[in-house]
């Protein structure tokens, strides 16, 4: 796959949000006008109507109900946190994509052979629509190459007990 492949792919997703929010009443936002005011700015100069409810946090003391916010049962999960307690502190990290973005196979071929390039620890989530055509995205042998190193969910991951980790780089 090539950088302009890459591109088109982020083009298309991003222009076909940018058509939505046109055709929309308004925007909900995660964020506040003082946090982000050229946003603000932009919205009110082109007319646009924006309602800033955030920054909204699930947060919550309790680990338990923390690691299973919407969780459904998934074989994959069972010992990523003891995992992820036996690395170092900002040592790993989290590639969620969220569950509105799509990629081709090539498009998550890269991104798998990216994170097994960079050396770096890593969680990494896909959705489970993927499951489908595996074989296509996934390298041959790629959870072996990365054991130790790096895992990938399938579909549901418990984000806030990922982020909220000492292990945790970050979500990128």
């Amino acid at each position: 796959m090539t950088r302009l492949e890459v591109s088109l792919g982020l083009k298309y997703s991003t222009q076909a949000m940018v058509e939505s929010v046109e055709r929309s009443y308004g925007v909900v936002v995660n964020s506040f006008v003082e946090l982000e005011p050229e946003y603000a700015e932009l919205y009110r100069k082109n007319g646009r109507r924006a309602y800033y409810v955030g920054p909204l946090s699930l947060s919550t003391k309790d680990e338990a109900e923390k690691a299973d916010r919407g969780k459904k049962f998934n074989p994959e999960l069972e010992g990523l946190i003891t995992w992820l307690d036996k690395e170092e502190e900002n040592s790993a990290v989290y590639a969620c994509f969220g569950s509105l973005n799509e990629f081709s196979a090539d498009q998550l071929r890269e991104i798998a052979l990216g994170l097994e390039a960079s050396g770096q620890l890593f969680v990494w989530a896909v959705r489970d629509i993927n499951r489908q055509n595996e074989a296509e995205w996934l390298p041959e042998d790629f959870e072996e190459r990365v054991k130790g190193k790096g895992v990938v969910i399938r579909g549901w991951a418990p984000q806030i007990a990922i982020l909220n980790h000492r292990a945790g780089v970050g979500l990128k």
